[in-house]
């Protein structure tokens, strides 16, 4: 039997593209696997540095969860003095020997103790040691964002930072300050009492308009320099 060249040429159109066809499904099967199997790869990856992180902080709490235990007689004796103390007016404090930041607010050590370096740190082991007591935290109101972002003063309330009023559905910043006592151990004396300021929160913000969650200014890094300058 004998097949004229037009019925060749129509047979090879019919089959070849057929054919391109299945190579390329199996190349996007192959290239989907390929790409489930990266996907893979990277979770496991991040779980694993997401365990590891999560690790990392518990063995942290553990340790501070210690050092707070062992410090437990000292703080006993340090807020003896607090009323002593919160009495003095707001001005220098004395450092004796290291430095203890204990946050009375939280019951707990300060995280801020984690910026200071290993020649101004303190623990339960050190004589003389200078406690320094967090006893009071306050945020202030210094900003506003949004569509109306402007302040407002309200002539009712006291002045000054009572009476800063917001548009209603603002995102509120705020200015954090912490009020510190600083004891003396073991010679249990009041040893000044002052006020830190935070830094001012940012000037300007992205998010979406109906996230409202205040905004807060950092406070860890301003004490910790203020900490670090009484030395």
């Amino acid at each position: 039997m004998t097949i004229s060249m037009k019925t060749v040429i129509a047979l090879a159109l019919l089959v070849f593209p057929v054919g391109a066809g299945i190579h390329a499904v199996r190349d996007q099967r192959v290239t989907a696997v390929r790409a489930a199997e990266d996907r893979r790869t990277q979770q496991a990856k991040l779980d694993q540095e997401a365990r590891r992180q999560r690790e990392v902080t518990e063995a942290e709490q553990r340790k501070a969860a210690a050092r707070a235990e062992r410090l437990r007689p000292i703080l006993a004796e340090a807020r003896n003095l607090l009323p002593q103390c919160r009495q003095m007016p707001l001005g220098n404090i004395s450092v004796n020997g290291k430095v203890v930041i204990w946050d009375e607010t939280t019951n707990s050590l300060s995280t801020v103790q984690n910026q200071l370096s290993p020649q101004l740190l303190g623990s339960a082991d050190d004589s003389p040691l200078t406690v320094l007591m967090i006893v009071d935290k306050r945020n202030e109101p210094v900003a506003s964002y949004g569509n109306n972002p402007n302040p407002f003063r309200d002539p009712r309330l006291p002045q000054p930072n009572g009476g800063l009023r917001f548009p209603i559905g603002s995102t509120i910043g705020y200015q954090s300050n912490v009020e510190i006592c600083a004891i003396h151990w073991p010679a249990k004396t009041a040893a000044g009492r002052a006020v830190v300021y935070g830094d001012m929160p940012p000037l300007s913000i992205t998010r979406a308009k109906w996230d409202t969650t205040p905004v807060y200014g950092d406070m860890n890094g301003p004490l910790a320099n203020w900490v670090k300058g009484l030395r």
